[in-house]
């Protein structure tokens, strides 16, 4: 049969539904907005690193997330970029969890 015969034609899926990258940005922008102004001491007291590693290990893990679905729809430059940001926001989580 040749290909251009109808009901021979190659299916064609698409994958994923949506761009990878716009929850990697989201995840990111909150992360930041927490790490940013707690890292030059704008705001927060002592104990402020107890209160908010769950959120920056949370967003962290939806980084790497990203990064694995963004993997799959081949797009390169967002799984490097959300990979490494999702590990440095959970290595500081774990930093300051543990230290």
């Amino acid at each position: 049969t040749f290909a251009g015969q109808l009901g021979s034609a190659p299916a064609l899926f698409v994958t994923p539904l949506a761009s990878p990258s716009i929850l990697g940005l989201v995840a990111f922008a909150g992360a930041a907005a927490i790490f940013g102004p707690r890292g030059a001491h704008c705001y927060g007291i002592s104990q402020s690193p107890l209160i908010f590693w769950p959120f920056i290990l949370t967003l962290g893990i939806v980084q790497v997330l990203t990064a694995l679905w963004a993997f799959r729809a081949r797009d390169n430059l967002a799984t490097v970029f959300h990979g490494v940001w999702g590990a440095f926001f959970i290595a500081y989580a774990c930093l300051n969890l543990f230290f």
